[in-house]
């Protein structure tokens, strides 16, 4: 009576799936927590999803508010989630600006966050994290297909803003290629790794011609993924021509 189950990377299961409508029936008193990155993957093919059975929920990463808080920053936390800006001072619009520079260079991946917090090298955990995924992705996709979405992950963050082209992942990708892209985008954004954004014009018609846009997820590994050559920006270091 009021036990609470929790599992964690369940898609890893191939059977658990199956096994979910039963939870709810066998166990009306028992809360199931099922989590996992590519949770998508629970329900294979071949099994029955459970309507009216789960209630699903997709967990982000920290928001800024949050990322405050877990560097006891709480005062300025609470400012940001009043949403009063005549409230907020010129000093604390400069130590704002600091904080969310910080934010927007570990991301918002709570083990990420809680390692920037404790002084410890984020940027390892965030590469350690980064190479988890692309774990992930060998087993779901293949060996073969990590250098494509890999590519499609560096395409994404190099146009985060702007709109995107396939063509920008591999130039001059053949007919086959574009179909892989394509797939492999459609994954990703299942699984909330990426974020669809389609762009409206003033009618239906002027809307078609308008790329969609995409982000991933989270600013810290989007850093990540950028490719080398490309400057960190700083909201208070960079120079207004380059910000802009």
């Amino acid at each position: 009576d009021g036990t609470v189950l929790f599992i964690d990377e369940a898609q890893e299961s191939r059977r658990l799936g199956a096994f979910v409508r039963f939870m709810k029936e066998d166990w009306p008193r028992a809360t199931v927590i099922l989590s996992g990155s590519t949770l998508t993957r629970l329900f294979r093919p071949d099994q029955r999803y459970p309507v009216g059975r789960v209630e699903r929920l997709v967990v982000r990463p920290f928001a800024f508010s949050e990322f405050l808080g877990a560097h006891g920053q709480d005062p300025l936390a609470a400012l940001i989630r009043a949403a009063e800006p005549d409230a907020i001072s010129e000093a604390r619009h400069e130590r704002l600006l600091g904080w969310y520079d910080q934010y927007l260079q570990t991301g918002g991946l709570p083990e990420v966050v809680l390692a920037h917090a404790a002084g410890r090298d984020f940027e390892r955990v965030l590469a350690r994290m980064a190479a988890d995924y692309e774990q992930d992705f060998i087993r779901l996709f293949g060996e073969e297909s990590l250098s494509l979405v890999q590519s499609c992950l560096r395409a994404v963050a190099n146009l985060a803003g702007s709109p995107f082209k396939n063509t920008t992942a591999v130039p001059h990708a053949s007919g086959r290629t574009t179909e892989r892209i394509h797939a492999v985008l459609a994954r990703l954004e299942a699984w909330h790794l990426v974020l669809h954004a389609e762009q409206r014009g003033p009618s239906p018609e002027a809307s078609q011609r308008y790329l969609p846009k995409r982000y991933l997820f989270d600013t810290g590994l989007l850093r990540h993924f950028r490719e080398a050559g490309v400057p960190s920006l700083s909201l208070l270091d960079t120079t207004p021509g380059l910000r802009d």
